[in-house]
């Protein structure tokens, strides 16, 4: 053979050593991958990380590997995990694994079923979950590795060209359940904590129900069909949600969904709104390292829809959509929007709100895995109401801060408007209408119909004040609930606020490190009543309400204090701390104001002044209600008597608390000056039958008291001239002055003291058939040593008084016109220079005189005497040097007696 024969041979003799080859492979290989010891060698290698077992397996050609029925367990520091196939085929690359690199491709999984659970970590409670774990062949449930980790190079995974075909299941953690299609993808994983990703991923699958904890479905059926990836990550440093900044997903979505609360990962950074229900979720999804791309278009028909956003559960059936935002594909837009719905405040158990069409907005970033504390720009909630009913207003009380007297008891209503709250703006205008509201003020109560609005604008939070400009309530129909019966004179109110600004963020919200206060945040971390409670700023409004006994209500109703009355108000209100603050000055103006003091009510033109002195959280108020050209009388009194009155009522509250009642007030009454047009009205204090009555006369009238809890202090001046009276049915005139002081009392019950007190009557005139007296020089002098009265109708009295007359021929002379005195005995009462002492008390219509005694030079004088309607009892002693004599009345009759005349005096007794 030559050369070129040889040549000719060498194409055959590799064939023979490639076709001895590959037998020799087949035979070797196949035989290795179908022998039990080549299972056991491989689990040998590392038992405690990872377990592989087969039925069947075989090999075409070096490399790739088809293998039926095949299993595998294991676990890493922090999971455990198992994948079970009955049939899977792969190649490997065999140099790379000198490198400790596993290159693994052409992955065709079929009917894949997987498995994963943690491995237990002492920080962690598990008792509630660790039942619904799946289990693990060979692997029982073990503490996680948390040693360090020791220092070797790691192993690199890449599998190229994943293929899952068929139907699937999965169980991880307490989620299980199936899925048909396929998923084609390439995997890339480092050991010992290194990157994972995910990429080149086709997914087509239909989802059957996922469970959680056995029965509860997360959802039902549904499809999923696009492309999902995930860019390199630590997964030790990338844990639950934060691995959503790695995701990519761009895939049609259509599945039956029994929690809604994926949607969550979209509301994260709206703090603690969350969302919750059931519907039927279908669209398309795009993001792309966590964040939503403008293609993205999903909609949720929901007939079981949750969101619990600050303090409020919303349930009813609506719809969710999630789109971007079209004014910049950096946001993303996500809108509910009800068909009927309740919303309930946390810890109620009866619906705020009920009804159809409420719409909640939200806009933000569109970045799923944003901190919850980090910030963001451009985010905003916006809420529209139309016309949802309020079926108890009393509910709405949640809003009121606690220490404002303002009350909310009942009533039904309609709430409609918009509020529009981003990261540091806000724009609300909300209003409430209601036709049957049962509201109070304090132990003020009334039905009304009511109008209000909210309206909050504010641009910047951080760096401006909120304008409150165009807030209104107005109450009309108003009646006064007493004891649970209706006032049936109505009344109307309203209070708009002109301009205004307040502040909602606390006082020390600043900017911090170039970023200002997150609102939203603020709002999410914040009650209600804390909200409104901590409020700041001023407001200047104006007002007209056709009642004005809320006045007295503030004032506690304190010694009978009441005003009454409409009027016009304006004014200006400062708040710190959501309550008045010093600068609040309020000023109302009544042509009709009505004032009730004590017992004693005032009619007549008038001004209100109200203002805060001082005072941060306890404050002190001081009010001035001033009345002219008015009116005066006792409240039970049909006509006044008292008319030209001038009265101002000075009021100081201490320390006011709003919450409560019974603060502390000073109340100073000033009446500069009054007409008292018919003193006849006095009589009515005194018993019926007592012996002196006034029958006619004017008086000018002045006072000032200064009222307290425990205490009065003050005078009252009456001034009368010609003033007719009846002593003893006998017709009397003269001029009368009464200066009473009060040093003490109990002004609520109208007790005082009124010990220092001096009445002086001049100018007495006797008009008789008989005898008449007429002396302008005669006067008579009373001061009470000691006196107590309860001044109400009747009358209560105990005083002790010491007694000046300059004589006694007034007395005489009404004596004589009596006709039933010997002449005798009138002679000898003639007396100059009395001076004497009397006691008097008056009480159950009852006069009593326990004893009155009068001396001048020769002369005495004594009286005892009971009087009421009943009859007249009582002796009158008199003495002139050693003659003396006693008359002695019995139920009206008189008789003169002059045998032992001082000692029947001495022991004649009133009785009690």
């Amino acid at each position: 053979m030559g050369i070129t024969g040889k040549r000719k041979q060498w194409p055959w003799k590799i064939l023979r050593v490639l076709v001895v080859a590959q037998l020799a492979y087949l035979v070797i290989f196949n035989t290795a991958l179908n022998l039990p010891l080549t299972q056991s060698l491989i689990n040998a290698v590392k038992p405690d990380k990872f377990e592989v077992s087969w039925d069947r397996a075989w090999t075409w050609y070096p490399f790739r590997v088809h293998v039926r029925r095949i299993a595998a367990n294991g676990q890493s520091r922090s999971q455990q995990w198992q994948v079970e196939t009955p049939a899977a085929s792969a190649s490997i690359a065999i140099l790379p694994l000198v490198l400790k690199r596993v290159w693994i491709s052409d992955v065709v999984v079929t009917d894949a079923h997987y498995k994963q659970r943690p491995r237990l970590k002492a920080d962690k409670d598990y008792e509630q979950v660790l039942p619904f774990f799946p289990d693990i062949t060979g692997r029982e449930v073990v503490p996680a590795v948390t040693t360090p980790r020791p220092d070797k190079r790691p192993w690199h995974l890449a599998l190229d060209g994943i293929e899952l075909r068929g139907n699937h299941q999965y169980w991880i953690m307490q989620f299980r359940g199936k899925a048909s299609g396929s998923f084609e993808g390439d995997l890339t994983f480092e050991t010992r904590g290194g990157p994972f990703s995910l990429s080149n991923t086709q997914i087509d699958l239909q989802l059957d129900t996922l469970y959680v904890n056995d029965q509860q479905e997360v959802f039902k059926q549904g499809d999923i069909n696009g492309e999902l990836a995930f860019a390199p990550f630590v997964p030790r440093d990338n844990k639950g949600i934060k691995i959503l900044r790695f995701l990519d997903l761009d895939a049609d979505i259509n599945i039956d969904v029994k929690s809604l609360a994926f949607i969550n990962l979209f509301t994260r950074s709206f703090n603690d709104l969350r969302i919750d229900g059931t519907g039927q979720l279908n669209g398309h999804a795009r993001l792309r390292e966590g964040t939503i791309l403008p293609s993205t278009k999903l909609y949720v028909d929901a007939d079981n829809l949750l969101v619990e956003v600050l303090e409020h559960s919303i349930k009813g059936a609506g719809t969710v959509s999630l789109e971007p935002d079209a004014s910049t594909d950096k946001l993303m837009k996500l809108a509910v929007q009800y068909k009927n719905l309740s919303v309930m405040h946390h810890g109620d158990a009866d619906p705020l709100l009920t009804g159809e069409n409420l719409g909640l907005s939200l806009s933000g970033s569109g970045a799923l895995a944003s901190a919850r504390d980090e910030p963001r720009d451009n985010q905003n909630m916006t809420f529209t109401v139309e016309g949802l009913t309020a079926p108890n207003l009393a509910l709405f009380k949640h809003y009121l801060p606690a220490k404002w007297p303002f009350d909310l008891h009942g009533g039904k209503g309609t709430v409609h408007g918009t509020a529009s709250i981003s990261t540091n703006a806000m724009h609300i205008s909300i209003a409430v209408d209601s036709d049957n509201a049962d509201m109070g003020i304090k132990n003020y109560r009334f039905d009304t119909n009511l109008n209000a609005a909210l309206k909050l604008d504010n641009d910047s939070v951080s760096t401006t004040s909120t304008s409150i400009a165009g807030t209104f309530i107005t109450l009309t129909d108003a009646h006064l609930k007493r004891d649970g019966i209706k006032d049936v004179k109505p009344w109307d109110a309203s209070f708009t606020v002109l301009d205004g600004e307040l502040s909602l963020l606390p006082v020390d919200a600043k900017q911090e490190e170039d970023r200002l206060v997150d609102l939203l945040q603020h709002l999410g971390e914040s009650e209600g009543k804390e909200l409104l409670g901590n409020l700041r700023g001023s407001m200047t409004f104006e007002s007209n309400i056709s009642s004005l006994a809320w006045i007295g209500v503030l004032l506690n109703n304190n010694y009978g204090t009441g005003v009454s009355g409409a009027g016009d108000i304006r004014g200006v209100v400062k708040l710190a701390a959501g309550l008045p603050a010093p600068g609040t000055d309020i000023e109302i103006v009544s042509d009709d104001l009505g004032v009730t003091v004590l017992d004693y009510t005032s009619q007549g033109k008038g001004k209100v002044v109200m203002r805060v002195d001082e005072g941060e959280l306890k404050t002190d108020w001081f009010l001035e209600i001033a009345l002219s050209d008015a009116n005066l009388k006792r409240k039970d009194d049909n006509e006044a008597t008292i008319r030209d009155v001038d009265l101002k009522l000075l009021a100081l509250i201490e320390d006011i608390d709003l919450e409560k009642t019974g603060n502390k007030l000073s109340l100073a009454l000033q009446l500069p000056s009054a007409t008292v047009t018919d003193m006849s009205v006095f009589s009515s204090y005194l018993p019926p039958d007592a012996p002196f009555q006034i029958t006619n006369g004017t008086a000018t009238l002045s006072a000032e008291i200064l009222l307290q809890p425990d205490n009065a202090d003050g005078w009252v001046t009456l001034k009368s001239s010609g003033l007719e009276m009846l002593a003893d049915q006998q017709a009397v005139k003269g001029d009368l002055t009464a200066n009473i002081k009060l040093i003490n009392g109990i002004p609520a019950d109208m007790i005082f003291d009124i010990s220092g007190s001096e009445i002086n009557l001049t100018k007495l005139q006797v008009t008789g058939e008989k005898e008449q007296f007429n002396a302008k020089d005669w006067s008579a002098r009373f001061l009470l040593t000691k006196g107590h009265t309860t001044w109400k109708k009747p009358l209560q009295l105990s005083a002790e008084a010491a007694i000046s007359i300059d004589d006694s021929r007034p007395i005489v002379a009404m004596f004589n016109n009596s006709g039933r005195k010997p002449k005798w005995l009138l002679n000898m009462l003639t007396i100059e220079d009395i001076e004497g002492t009397a006691k008097i008390d008056i009480a159950n219509e009852r006069l009593v005189i326990p004893l009155a005694h009068a001396i001048s030079d020769n002369i005495e004088v004594g009286a005892k005497a009971s009087i009421s309607q009943q009859g007249r009892d009582g002796v009158i002693y008199a003495r002139y040097k050693k003659l003396d004599a006693v008359i002695k009345i019995t139920q009206g009759n008189k008789n003169t007696d002059v045998i032992n005349a001082r000692e029947k005096y001495d022991s004649y007794r009133v009785t009690p």
